[in-house]
């Protein structure tokens, strides 16, 4: 009788071990298929419109220091109702800005996963002036 009873708590303990071992291999496998999603170290782009300002502006570079020259930059904005923001003169690929013209451009907005650390997270690209007044 008591050989009975301890094996049926040997069944038990085992029976646990086995749940638990299964649980865990279960656990494991959805972390291994949610860290392979290579999709965050990849740049990706979508289409903007961009709305070009006729004035030049200062750019200052994130992180230059306090009393360093600003460079020239242009004011833009990617909807009508937002505010202006400046970016450096030559960051629009392919785009040759004229002062004392309002521009809208259709443009390819790319993401960078991984900038460099002294540069722009994004870059524009021109596809298409669409006005320039």
């Amino acid at each position: 009788m008591y050989i009975v009873y301890l094996w049926k708590q040997d069944n038990i303990i085992m029976e646990s071990l086995k749940r638990t071992v299964v649980n865990i291999f279960i656990v494991l496998c959805m972390l291994l298929c949610f860290a392979c999603d290579d999709d965050t170290n990849e740049d990706w782009s979508e289409i903007v419109n961009l709305y070009v300002s006729n004035e030049l502006a200062d750019y200052a570079p994130w992180g230059a220091s306090e009393g360093a020259q600003p460079l020239e930059g242009i004011k833009v904005k990617e909807n009508e109702n937002d505010d202006w923001f400046v970016i450096p003169i030559g960051a629009i690929e392919g785009f040759s800005y004229e002062e004392g013209y309002f521009y809208l451009l259709k443009t390819e907005k790319i993401y960078f996963a991984n900038p460099v650390s002294d540069g722009m997270s994004v870059k524009y690209k021109l596809i298409d002036i669409l006005s320039k007044e």
